[in-house]
């Protein structure tokens, strides 16, 4: 069992707050967007959001400590526009 000793230490980790730190993994993304002039007036676009689809991946204290994994998945938008 803990002693005295051990019990001192949880105390004093917990006020110190090192185990609630709330850390983020480092990650890549990448979005791309391209508009393309087709005629007087008339143009066509194309838009692409998180390519790489990179999780966020959260964790507490340490690497150790998973807290969550999170996709947001490709996206993509695509169209002509007509200016009058």
């Amino acid at each position: 069992g803990a002693g005295p000793g051990g019990l001192a230490a949880a105390i004093l980790l917990a006020a110190s707050g090192a185990s609630v730190d709330v850390y983020e993994r480092q990650r890549a993304t990448l979005d791309f967007s391209a508009k393309q002039r087709l005629a007087r007036g008339l143009s066509a676009y194309l838009s692409a959001k998180n390519l790489t689809d990179a999780p966020k991946i959260t964790f507490q204290g340490n690497r150790s400590n998973p807290t969550g994994v999170r996709y947001y998945d490709l996206s993509l938008n695509f169209g002509v526009t007509r200016e009058f």
